[in-house]
């Protein structure tokens, strides 16, 4: 069990930052080109550039939202698992793994949209 926790923990730490990676990179570059597509004109060559860098970004946010939500419910099962059976580092894991896996919600999914 205590090599269960360890690639739990290992799992929700990748989700953390892999989640955080996103969200203070990711996140603000795609809102920035939506906004700032907002205030052209469809006929303007340069809207289509924009359009196609936003979709790419967009594109980057699902990825990065889903490795984060896969990778975090993963160590959180298995950190929660191995926490049960007594190995402490695996509510360690768990507690880890919670943020990615709220990080992952937030940015691959439309629940909180």
């Amino acid at each position: 069990m205590k090599n269960l926790a360890i690639i739990s923990l290992v799992l929700g730490l990748a989700a953390l930052g892999v989640g955080l990676f996103c969200q203070f990179e990711v996140v603000p570059a795609e809102e920035s080109l939506q906004r700032f597509s907002r205030t052209m004109d469809y006929d303007d060559p340069r809207y289509a550039a924009t359009r196609s860098l936003f979709m790419e970004k967009n594109d980057q946010k699902n990825l990065y939202g889903q490795i984060a939500l896969i990778a975090g419910g993963l160590g959180l099962l298995g950190g929660v698992f191995a926490g049960i059976k007594k190995a402490k580092l695996g509510f360690i894991a768990a507690g880890v793994s919670l943020p990615g896996l709220i990080l992952g919600l937030l940015q691959a999914t439309h629940m909180f949209s």
